[in-house]
Parts: structure tokens; sequence; C-alpha cells
């Protein structure tokens, strides 16, 4: 594809995303992928189309091709019987033939007309094996074979987590606390859907947050990773998010938390073009265009939030943003004891660990106690007897361990001086809390 093509399609696409009920948009994006000869983002953007427009003969025409079956207007004028003849009687309804096998939508005829639904045909008997093929069709919603996104239920809630007070504060009064009162939801049209993204250094704990948020709602927890939704065949990804999606409205109120979205969802700038349309279709998704998202609530985490796309971020998507910072003293002294729960230790005081770990990360806590676990191990393989992990091995792994939120932390400093517009304001009180002790 060439440059000036590829950017009249990220053109086009950014007007889809800002005007998602337009078909006459969907449809020029679509004819311009069908050129490019991306048939399988195409797809998804004439599908939407003609459930706007059931009616739509260039919808229609674009679907022929995109199937292999080209459809020309001069072919389909030649199908229609001329003005002066008498039109044949209709004729009683014949079954029609079976759909192909592989990836590829199907046409009911309805009778009244009215919307069809896109669902996914797994290409398996739901009482057998999946065969690995995968189509596409328009009509009823099939039920979804219980693997393919496995929800579970949430048994963590803000109580297991330890310290981190002001995170979950702000958690409750901008998250949870609206979605309890349900007098005051409805005195005031507040819907069962929203949008949050936490954010913070690697390795701060922001999965299990985000899990103790769905344990608050009594939600089921639907967690993937960008890799899980790209893997695949080309084109798969954005079946993945419709699959996942309809997955979460199936067990609302339901969690889906996405870990790493700066991976896939990156400003269009940095983003590659392979991963553009699964953006599209995230927000095609998080819009409901075709479903209602009542009770679905959408989690994504990030290390760098500024590089993440300004449409995710819009009302009614992301459209809150929460700071997870390295954990707090007491936090630290907790996954302390939690490391050494399970091993032989003596005269552990996990609050003076704890305060010698300023800015470790939660992983960084999980790796020191390892250290000092092998020390310990490694003496009792010398002397053939089991010594408990002693103050002694942590006084000296401390020597060689350090924290990494450092050149996050120095980043994310960068940001708050220079382009800070008000969306990181907890994050510079926390740098300001912490002055230079962190670095």
């Amino acid at each position: 594809m060439d440059s000036s093509r590829e950017q009249l399609i990220a053109s086009i696409s950014a007007a889809v995303e800002a005007s998602p009920g337009d078909p006459v948009l969907r449809l020029h994006l679509a004819e311009l992928l069908l050129a490019s000869r991306e048939t399988d983002t195409a797809i998804p953007h004439i599908a939407t189309a003609l459930q706007q427009d059931p009616q739509s003969d260039k919808a229609k025409e674009l679907m022929g091709k995109a199937l292999g079956q080209p459809v020309t207007p001069a072919e389909a004028a030649a199908a229609q019987p001329p003005q002066n003849e008498p039109r044949p009687e209709p004729q009683p309804e014949q079954p029609g033939p079976e759909p192909a096998s592989g990836v590829g939508f199907g046409f009911l005829d309805q009778g009244g007309g009215g919307t069809a639904t896109l669902v996914r045909d797994d290409g398996a008997d739901r009482g057998g094996q999946d065969t690995g093929a995968s189509s596409w069709n328009l009509g009823e919603p099939e039920p979804l074979m219980s693997d393919d996104f496995p929800p579970e239920q949430a048994k963590v809630t803000l109580a297991d987590v330890a310290g981190m007070e002001k995170v979950k504060e702000r958690i409750n009064a901008a998250f949870l606390m609206p979605m309890r009162n349900e007098e005051l939801r409805k005195a005031y049209a507040k819907n069962l859907r929203g949008g949050l993204l936490l954010y913070g250094p690697p390795g701060c704990g922001k999965t299990f947050m985000a899990k103790a948020v769905a344990g608050e709602i009594g939600a089921r927890f639907l967690s993937v990773s960008v890799a899980d939704i790209t893997g695949g065949q080309m084109g798969s990804g954005e079946r993945n998010l419709q699959a996942l999606f309809r997955q979460a409205r199936q067990y609302r109120p339901s969690v889906v938390f996405l870990d790493e979205l700066d991976a896939m969802g990156g400003r269009r700038g940095s983003t590659a073009a392979m991963l553009r349309p699964l953006v599209t279709q995230l927000l095609t998704e998080l819009d409901s265009v075709e479903d209602d998202n009542e009770g679905v609530f959408f989690l994504a985490a990030t290390n760098h939030p500024w590089e993440i796309d300004s449409a995710l971020k819009r009302p009614g998507r992301l459209d809150r943003m929460l700071f997870v910072p390295p954990p707090d003293l007491q936090a630290r002294a907790a996954l302390v004891e939690a490391g050494l729960k399970e091993r032989p230790a003596a005269g552990i005081d996990a609050k003076k660990i704890a305060k010698h770990t300023e800015g470790f990360s939660g992983a960084d806590i999980a790796h020191l106690v390892d250290s000092a676990a092998e020390r310990a191990m490694l003496d009792s393989a010398r002397t053939g007897t089991v010594r408990p992990i002693s103050m002694k091995d942590f006084q000296y792994v401390l020597g060689e361990v350090r924290p990494s939120t450092g050149p996050w932390l120095e980043t994310a400093r960068n940001v708050v001086e220079f382009s800070n517009d008000g969306a990181y304001d907890d994050l510079a009180e926390f740098i300001r809390s912490r002055g230079k002790s962190w670095r």
C-alpha cells in the first residue's frame, strides 16, 4: 500500500471513530480497504453498515466483493425484470444452500426486513469438538463456548489490598460509590457502565487492583492481554474483540480487563498499521453501536498513559484515569510477609525491611524475598542443614537489589512538568511528596 492511500485510510478511520453511526463513512472506508486487499478488516465495517441500513445496495455489493462474489451495478440492474413485463409470481421460499466452511458472512432473508445481528460461528458442533474453522453469520446470536474467554468470579476485594489507602479512596469515590447507590443512580440517570484506565510503574499491582474492583461489585472478571487478542490469523484480532465483549455482555455484571493497552491503543502515529483496525474495533465495542453495554465495565492498564490514543480517553470510553503508585510502607511489609509465608524464616521484621525498600515495586519486593531465600538455600546446601531465612540474608541482598521504578518516575516527572493538562494531578502530587528520595 502506498503512503498516500495509507494516510487516506487512517483519516477515514478517524472519521468513522468520530461518527460510528454513519454508514456512508463506513462503506467508503470499507471500499478503500478492499482496494488495498485488507478484506478481513473491511468485512466488519460492511456488516455494521448493513445493520445500520439493511437495504443498502452499496453495502451488499461490497459484501459480495469481500466474499469473492463481485456484483456490479450493471449485474444488479440486469437481475431486475423489465418494467414493461409482468413480474413473475412469487414462488414458495426454498431452503438456501448450506453455508460454505471457512470465514464468511451469511445473509438470512427475514422477510419483514429489520436489522440482523452479527454473530460468530466457530464451525463446530457445540456439543462436539471444535473444527478450528471460523465463519460469521447474520442471524440470531449463538451461545458462546465456555472456553472462548472464560470469566472468573473475582474473590478479592479492596480489603485484600494492603495499604494504598489513597488509591482505594479514589476508586470508591470516582468509580464504585455511584454504582452501589441505586437510588442516586436512578435519580441522576447514571447508567451501569464505565471505563477506568489504571496507570503506573510496571509491577505495582494494577491487575490485582482491577480484580479487586470486580470483586467489590460482584462482577465476573475477564482478563486478557494484547497477545490474547492479536493471536491467530490476520483479521482474527477484531473477531476476538467482538467475542470478548459478547462474552462480557452474556455474564454481566462483568469487568473486562485489558493489560498493556499501550501495545495496542497507542497514538496513531506510533502504532503499527496492522494494529489500527483493533483500535477501531475496540472503540466500536466501547461505543456499543450494536449492543447494550449496561453492566459491562471496561478497565485497562498501561505503563505509559501519555502514549494512549486520545480517542480511547474520550467521554464514555476510558474517561477516568487512576494512578497506581509503587506500594507504600504498609503494603511493602505485607508483601514481604506474604513472600515468606511458605518458607522457613526466623526473626524477620517485615516493617524494618519495608523501610529500606522505598520506591520498590511489588515485583521488586518479590525478587528481594526470592534473593534472600536463595542465599539461605545455598548456605543450607553447603552445610547439609536447613537454615531459616534471617534478617542477615535481607541485609545482604538489600545491598544488591535496587528499585526498578526510577526510570519510569523520571519520565513521569518530565510529563508532569512539561505536558500535564490536569490529567496527571495525582501523579504530580505523588512526585512532589517523594521529592528526590525515589531517584
